[in-house]
This record gives structure tokens, sequence and C-alpha cells, in this order.
């Protein structure tokens, strides 16, 4: 029998875009919790159905303006990209790369923190090497109190392409995931 471990570890980034950096606004990204993701193979049953780890991932947001009438916040939005030796990809103990989408990463709004689906926006991504959008919204402040949302991850039998694991060699493959808060502002 085959066993599949696949570990990618998180790491937050925050990056600021805009015509100048300011320190007049003040953003940051916070795990709450699930800061390690481990998914292991150890039946036929997961190699056919894939492992899902739900709502694993708490992730808060804070964007406060510090001084309203020097810069203005326009939007802010969250990505997530896969850093590893290999382009982006699963790395094997072995020397053997796995691509990265074989995961996919889905966030979901937390219902009970009173966020407006109006301005906030969640897609789900297969993961890549390429900075991919999971979150933007239109509201200027986000406070880590109401702007937290969850991180399912799901290791899917299959990718995208058509691959599937069943020929993949057995291994322990790990990447990083990098999740970046871009804030885009006026002076």
């Amino acid at each position: 029998m085959k066993r599949w471990s696949i570990v990618p570890c998180l790491i937050f980034f925050l990056f600021f875009s805009g015509a100048c950096f300011s320190q007049d606004i003040s953003a940051r990204i916070s795990v709450i919790n699930g800061g390690r993701v481990f998914f292991q193979f150890n039946s036929l049953r997961d190699f056919e159905n894939g492992i899902e780890l739900t709502d694993y991932t708490t992730i808060a947001l804070t964007v406060v303006d510090n001084d309203p009438g020097a810069d203005v916040i326009q939007n802010f939005q969250v990505t997530v990209e896969s850093f590893s030796s290999a382009g982006g990809d699963l790395v094997g103990t072995s020397g053997a790369n796995l691509d990265a989408d074989y995961i996919e990463v889905i966030p979901t709004r937390i219902a009970a923190n009173g966020l407006d689906n109006a301005t906030e926006s969640y897609s789900s991504i297969f993961l890549s090497s390429a900075s991919q959008t999971i979150l933007s919204s239109t509201q200027v402040e986000a406070s880590w109190t109401t702007h937290q949302f969850n991180i399912t991850y799901k290791c899917n039998p299959s990718e995208p392409g058509g691959n599937t694991l069943y020929g993949e060699v057995q291994d322990y493959y790990t990447t990083t995931l990098a999740f970046d808060l871009d804030v885009t502002f006026v002076p």
C-alpha cells in the first residue's frame, strides 16, 4: 500500500501597492489557528476521494487608516501562492516533484463575523506558483475581530490537468504557502 504525506507550510507576507509607501496605513494578516497543513494518504479510499481539511486555518485581517486625511484606502485583497525549490511544485524528499495544483485552497467567510457579502468576494483556487486572489474587498478598513475567514484545503486525487496520484512516486512532499495582504491606496 502506498503511503503519502504532503505538508504545505504557511508563510504570511504583507505587501502594499500604490503610488507611494505610507506609514499612515497599517495592515496585518494573522493566523488564528491551523498554521501547519498535513495530508496523509493511508488507504485506497484516500486515493480515490482525496483528503479535505475543512475550515482548517482561520485567518484574520486588520487594515487601518491611521490618518484619513493623508491617504485613501481603495480596497484590499488576499492572495496565495506556492513557494518551493521546484518553482512552486510540491518537492519530495527523494527528489520527485508533484504539481502544486493537486491542492485546492477554498476560503469561506465566517458567518458570525458580520461581513457584508456586497463588499467581500471569495474565490477557490488550485495552488500554483502564481499569485492568485482568494479574497478581495472594497471595504476600506478591517478589524481582526470581524474580518476573519476560514481556509479549507483539499488534496484532490487528480489535478485539473488530468494527472492522478496513482502513478506518482510515493514520498513525503512539502511546499510553502504564502498568503499576502495587498492594500491599494492613493495619496
